[in-house]
């Protein structure tokens, strides 16, 4: 590909091979970036955006070329390669160019949602040039389009991640809306159901926020979303995640148990006794919703007492969890 950089087949052919030869979308996370690195080291980033400048018309290459940067993003340095390559303003704009092309925007979300993970220098430039407004005209064009539905929702869930002004933004962009309804449309997908709850967990970081989640039926689509999947795992962590970041609202306190919220809860906490997160939410969130009378009495009459005394048990060094399981009993014994 360096060797013939205007050689529209070769570049084509490579941006295809380097794909596959990336993991694809078949290997492990840890495969994966592990590949990711291998290519990277051959310059392999300038190299694919190299293809793209050269050949900005040839779509085939540029679904490609984007879908490498999905798996090279796993790594963290890689992220910051990618940004100091202007590797997000290239994403960004091909997103504005071929914003017909469906392959295009979902291979494009699912790369952006990965270069902002945990990293806030990418999250705010993706702000900055625009990105998640690519990513919401992205999910509102195809709304029927899985893949762009769960990877724009994943995109936002890592936009938002400690980021208050990419949560201020994404509501101002009607994106609390878009993903309350993408959880009702999509009720039976596994995959949307726990990154909408990631988001959602995320975005409501914001006070204005957890209003607006409340008033448009969110804590609904949460409770739903973990009655009908008790045993997924991911749905249970981050929908009680999110049922404790809203429940510090004091309308949403009455809310959540007025929509027998704190049942599902509980049972996260019974079903998954060994998995830390699970516990540590549970604590936080009985925690928050026992700041309330009623709320006390339901948490009691469904032993969550000894929900919480279990986690107190299972975890003895795990401080989150010892911190908030005993406010949490202290609370509902007072």
């Amino acid at each position: 590909m360096n060797q013939f950089p205007k050689n529209e087949t070769i570049q084509e052919k490579g941006c295809f091979v380097l794909h596959r030869l990336s993991g694809g979308y078949n290997y492990s996370h840890d495969v994966r970036e592990k590949l990711g690195i291998e290519i990277v080291k051959f310059k392999g980033i300038q190299t694919i955006l190299k293809a793209i400048e050269n050949f900005p018309n040839n779509q085939f290459l540029i679904e490609n070329a984007i879908s490498n940067f999905i798996n090279i993003a796993l790594d963290s340095n890689n992220q910051n390669r990618i940004k100091e390559f202007k590797g997000i303003e290239t994403i960004i704009n091909l997103m504005k160019n071929f914003s017909e092309n469906e392959n295009i925007q979902w291979i494009s979300c699912s790369a952006l949602m990965n270069i902002a993970t945990f990293n806030q220098d990418n999250q705010n430039l993706i702000r900055q040039l625009n990105g998640i407004e690519q990513i919401i005209n992205a999910m509102n064009k195809f709304p029927s389009n899985i893949l762009i539905q769960e990877e724009g929702c994943g995109a936002l869930r890592s936009l938002s991640a400690v980021n208050q002004e990419n949560q201020i933004k994404i509501q101002k962009l009607n994106g609390i809306e878009l993903i309350i309804k993408l959880m009702n449309d999509f009720s039976d997908n596994q995959e949307i159901q726990w990154k909408a709850c990631g988001a959602l967990r995320n975005i409501c970081v914001v006070e204005q926020n957890k209003i607006k989640i409340g008033e448009l039926n969110g804590i609904e689509s949460i409770i739903k979303a973990m009655n009908k999947f008790p045993q997924n795992i991911e749905i249970q962590y981050f929908a009680s995640s999110a049922l404790r970041n809203i429940g510090v609202n004091f309308e949403n306190k009455i809310k959540i148990r007025k929509l027998n919220g704190i049942e599902p809860i509980i049972r996260a906490m019974d079903n998954f006794p060994n998995d830390r997160d699970i516990q540590f939410n549970g604590c936080g969130a009985l925690n928050i919703l026992s700041f309330n009378k009623d709320n006390k009495i339901k948490i009691k009459e469904l032993n969550g007492i000894q929900s919480l005394r279990t986690a107190l048990a299972n975890f003895p060094e795990n401080k989150d969890i010892q911190k908030w399981g005993k406010f949490a009993i202290l609370n509902l014994l007072n």
